[in-house]
């Protein structure tokens, strides 16, 4: 039997941060009623992606998931947990935000079959939080975490950023520093992106706030060091995790396996094809009332994109590409059909061949997207 991985959104939060380009909505949690009756009903009509199918992992994101009640994420794992073959040991992950959890949600969470929480912190920082309009302090933050551990939350993931406004490397080292003392299961590291109609992106453009890359490119090259020393294994370009504990779900999207995902705007890979959902809301919730599709566009996907997803998807993660997984997965060498893209990369000590793999070196990390663009041909 062949398994999928699920994909969940939930487009409701409290308050937009100023870097967010996400498809979500601040303060319409009251719509979440109508929205999750219209995801149920989008369930039954992608059941065919779903059926005869082993579901290893769920993931719920946002938006921020834990802004809405608990009953309506109940429902919706209810609804995949009968009608659909969920793993007895599948991971299940929610997104949530210090400030939106309490104990009555995390206990729904737990018996609805939720095992793993991604805790949004990006700075220890208080006046760093605020300044990207996060609703939260560190020390609400510190509750959060450990209402989850006291209520049995044993593998929890936190996500940091880096190049934020206000922030320089002195308080980004002290801030890992506590973090560390929590000892996390797992954590997501991003560099800040600068995203076109973000609040961030357009007061970079009035001189406001200057983004700094070298300082960024410092910072990460400290967070490496220091989990490494803390027994945290780097196995994907921005995310760390204790041995047992690297995000099953993520690796889904790395290895390009299939998942399906469900809601507002999310995107889904099956059977080598691409899809995504409407992503305007009361079109999306129209037509799945009246259970019609919600897919705006699907793409089969050629082999030589195929080839192309799986090498820059592949590349990211720390162990790299092996030879053996490409010639399983395309009867083909990885050496004939890239050799010349392989030669530059190593002649330019972006890229390293060794132990039947091709994986991104120290010097590549830092410039993976020109790696990665290497494998895209028009």
């Amino acid at each position: 039997m062949k398994n999928t991985s699920i994909y969940v959104h939930i487009p409701f939060c409290r308050e937009k941060c100023s870097y967010c380009d996400f498809l979500s909505y601040s303060g319409q949690e009251e719509r979440a009623e109508a929205y999750t009756s219209a995801l149920l009903n989008e369930i039954d009509a992608k059941s065919r992606y779903i059926e005869n199918r082993k579901i290893k992992t769920i993931y719920i994101g946002g938006g921020t998931p834990t802004s809405i009640e608990p009953i309506y994420i109940e429902k919706i794992l209810s609804k995949l947990h009968t009608g659909f073959d969920v793993q007895r040991d599948a991971e299940i992950t929610i997104e949530a935000n210090p400030g939106t959890i309490d104990r009555k949600k995390i206990n729904s969470y737990i018996k609805s079959g939720i095992n793993r929480v991604s805790l949004g912190l990006q700075s220890t920082d208080d006046d760093v939080l605020k300044s990207i309009g996060r609703i939260h302090t560190y020390n609400d933050f510190e509750k959060s975490y450990n209402l989850l551990r006291n209520l049995g939350i044993k593998n929890i993931s936190i996500d940091l950023m880096m190049g934020l406004p206000g922030q320089n490397l002195e308080d980004f080292i002290e801030g890992l520093e506590k973090i560390m003392v929590l000892k996390p299961e797992h954590l997501s590291c991003y560099g800040l992106v600068l995203e076109e109609n973000t609040t961030l992106y357009k007061q970079s453009l009035s001189g406001k706030f200057k983004f700094d890359e070298d300082i960024e490119r410092d910072m990460y090259h400290v967070l490496i060091q220091r989990l490494a020393k803390s027994g945290y294994i780097h196995y994907e370009i921005s995310n760390f995790a204790l041995p047992g504990f690297s995000s099953r779900h993520n690796m889904v999207y790395w290895n390009l396996d299939d998942y399906v995902g469900l809601g507002l705007g999310a995107h889904s890979f099956s059977d080598n094809c691409r899809f995504h959902n409407i992503s305007k809301m009361k079109e999306y919730i129209e037509k799945a009332n009246k259970l019609q599709p919600v897919i705006e566009d699907i793409e089969r996907m050629e082999l030589k994109n195929l080839k192309e997803e799986f090498m820059f998807l592949g590349l990211r993660k720390i162990q790299g590409v092996e030879f053996k997984d490409y010639e399983k997965r395309f009867a083909s060498s990885i050496c004939d059909d890239y050799s010349a893209e392989i030669e530059k990369l190593i002649k330019g000590e972006l890229l390293e061949k060794t132990d039947g793999k091709i994986k991104l070196s120290l010097k590549g990390l830092d410039f993976a997207n020109r790696v990665f663009g290497e494998f895209i041909k028009p």
